[in-house]
């Protein structure tokens, strides 16, 4: 919590790449949680996108989000569909292929 007020959490599930987590705030507050900012995370409030601030100078680097009064649900996600992964990934199946090109194409002679 920015404010520094008491976040009661309850259901929280944290995997990898879903974390999800009810909290209640007495006042509407910035929350902050303790993973890394990357391209391709996510955050909604009650099935709401959120925008993510990524830097905050308290936790620099950390996701982080506004979330109103009350009580919320809270999923964040992380997606690897982003363009940088969908290149990569591309890139790799053309590196395989190009390699098993190369063996086939070129196979090793035998000296005799």
């Amino acid at each position: 919590s920015l404010a520094g007020q008491a976040v009661n959490q309850e259901q929280v599930v944290w995997k990898t790449q879903r974390h999800s987590y009810q909290v209640t705030l007495i006042d509407n507050d910035q929350l902050f949680e303790r993973t890394a900012y990357f391209p391709g995370w996510a955050v909604t409030v009650d099935g709401q996108p959120q925008e993510i601030i990524k830097d905050n100078q308290t936790y620099p680097g950390l996701i982080g989000y506004n979330v109103p009064a009350g009580s919320h649900q809270i999923v964040t996600t992380f997606s690897d569909s982003t363009p940088a992964r969908q290149w990569g990934d591309k890139l790799s199946l053309l590196s395989l292929g190009v390699l098993i090109f190369s063996f086939l194409s070129f196979p090793k002679s035998k000296v005799k």
